[in-house]
């Protein structure tokens, strides 16, 4: 995850989650760059990194080897350069 993507703080129990993860939940929650909950010393929230909330989705070794060749396209960032989130 970058350091400008937007994650949504949970100042009570110090943890954050990504904006996916937080219609799942009904709590108050400032938003925030992924670089400020770092300089907290916030953890992710356990549910949503276990969900996959903060990781890009990757291809196989072979699709690796194919997007190299110009076989296959790039996966798109799940984040865009601003910070938001490709979903």
């Amino acid at each position: 995850m970058p350091d400008n993507a937007i994650v949504l703080l949970d100042d009570q129990n110090h943890t954050y989650v990504s904006p996916g993860c937080a219609t799942k939940e009904n709590k108050d929650y400032r938003q925030a760059r992924a670089s400020e909950a770092q300089k907290l010393n916030y953890e992710p929230e356990k549910k949503c990194a276990d969900a996959g909330g903060f990781r890009q989705e990757q291809r196989s070794m072979s699709g690796n080897f194919l997007v190299r060749l110009g076989m296959l396209p790039p996966l798109p960032s799940r984040w865009n350069p601003d910070g938001t989130w490709n979903w």
